[in-house]
């Protein structure tokens, strides 16, 4: 879908040049990102380039993160990841709309360190996108990175031309971590667009050895063994309720063709947010068949730090009244985590993690088809689903037998539901 209309001009004159000064980003609109601490970015378009500048708004807590970012050109999806050598950044792609497909190299950047200040600015050659230049100038453009924050970025139209997309090159090698003066301060847009349902967050690893997030060899390397280490290259999403920037649950949604896997890390910004195990309440929808997931027989855990436990699954189909309960297919593990204290002050807390594989097998009356659709539901913990365009009511779709991803908007928890009523199937 190609949106020329919501596409904001910057100034005529704006020419973007990758040399680490940043000064050339004065005339383009920024807008805040971030959580807690707030930081601005900006994205921009030229004749054959995307541009992104970052800040950490001058704050010591918060970093520019080197993964995670998540571009989209009209209904083409990418997921960038950031290498570093010094202040010299190499981007790296995958083409989320072709089976995760490696892009290699597509463009360059430099992060400056100034104290605690951190600013960045990045080009990417929509050619190595394998996009058409002239389409992509006029499609919508979008970033989102939920390790920075829940706001989306919208490109802006800039004049730079080609000889200083190409001079971006050269620049990048000689540029030093110079100042980083005119940049957060001049944010002119009012536009703050909360996404708490934005699409995937982005597979952190682009080595060939890692399993692909959206592959069709039933291999997607995930054990059910609480060590989560193989989440890493997953794409995750930021779910809260509208409104609550606080309670954060990391959230994966994925399947191949054995399982449906998910993972749910309750991750609150501040200390004393929600950080229990929730085990009630899912309602996982298979093609047309929507079944009730249950772990350790409805009944929460209380762990020790870095002790963890296998539960049960607990699989109900009310269409047909049919309840299974299957042993080994849910870790659940106490781990510490990072929060802040309302003085803005960091302090280390503690909350629980799982994660869950839910076998086709298992699922009476759905199977591992391509082109249904595979959601989750829970108004334990959040209602809503994510269209894959962007709205906040809909599925995603399940690419060929490999993959679907489907992320959330969010409620506040509302309790434990027992389901006593279900017909128990040994």
């Amino acid at each position: 879908m190609v949106i020329a209309s919501n596409r904001v001009n910057a100034d005529s004159q704006t020419e973007l040049k990758l040399d680490g000064q940043f000064n050339d980003w004065e005339q383009v609109n920024k807008t805040p990102v971030g959580y807690y601490h707030m930081g601005n970015w900006a994205l921009a378009v030229s004749n054959d380039s995307v541009w992104l500048y970052v800040d950490n708004g001058g704050n010591a807590d918060m970093s520019i993160p080197m993964q995670n970012y998540t571009l989209k050109v009209a209904d083409k999806a990418y997921n960038l990841e950031f290498a570093s050598s010094g202040s010299q950044i190499t981007v790296t792609a995958r083409n989320m709309s072709d089976n995760w497909r490696s892009m290699g190299e597509v463009g360059t950047g430099i992060i400056s360190k100034n104290g605690s200040k951190q600013t960045g600015e990045f080009t990417l050659a929509l050619g190595k996108l394998g996009l058409n230049t002239t389409k992509a100038k006029d499609a919508e453009v979008t970033l989102t990175n939920s390790s920075l924050g829940s706001q989306t970025a919208t490109a802006t139209d800039i004049q730079s031309s080609s000889t200083a997309a190409s001079s971006s090159s050269a620049s990048s090698t000689t540029s030093s971590s110079s100042s980083s003066s005119a940049t957060s301060s001049s944010s002119t847009s009012s536009s703050n667009n909360t996404s708490a349902t934005s699409e995937t967050a982005g597979a952190q690893s682009s080595s060939s050895a890692q399993a692909n997030p959206n592959n069709q060899s039933n291999n997607l390397g995930i054990a059910i063994d609480g060590q989560f280490n193989d989440w890493t290259d997953k794409p995750q999403s930021p779910m809260k309720i509208v409104g609550d920037d606080d309670n954060i649950k990391n959230v994966s949604l994925l399947a191949d063709g054995k399982n449906v896997y998910f993972y749910i890390e309750m991750h609150p910004v501040l200390s004393g947010g929600y950080v229990n195990f929730q085990p009630a309440g899912y309602k996982l929808k298979v093609g047309n068949v929507v079944y009730d997931i249950d772990f350790n027989h409805n009944t929460t855990v209380n762990l020790n730090d870095g002790e963890t436990k296998m539960v049960t699954l607990g699989i109900y189909n009310a269409h047909d009244n049919w309840y299974t309960t299957l042993n080994n297919q849910v870790a659940v593990t106490r781990k510490k985590i990072s929060q802040k204290m309302g003085d803005g002050s960091t302090v280390t807390g503690e909350a629980y993690v799982f994660e869950c594989a839910v076998p086709f097998s298992a699922l009476k009356g759905s199977s591992n088809m391509s082109g249904q659709t595979i959601t989750l539901a829970n108004r334990n913990l959040w209602t809503g689903e994510v269209n894959a365009a962007g709205g906040s009511t809909q599925p995603l779709i399940l690419a060929g037998i490999g993959l679907t991803i489907a992320l959330f908007a969010v409620y506040k928890f509302s309790g434990i539901k027992s389901n006593s009523w279900r017909k128990v199937i040994k």
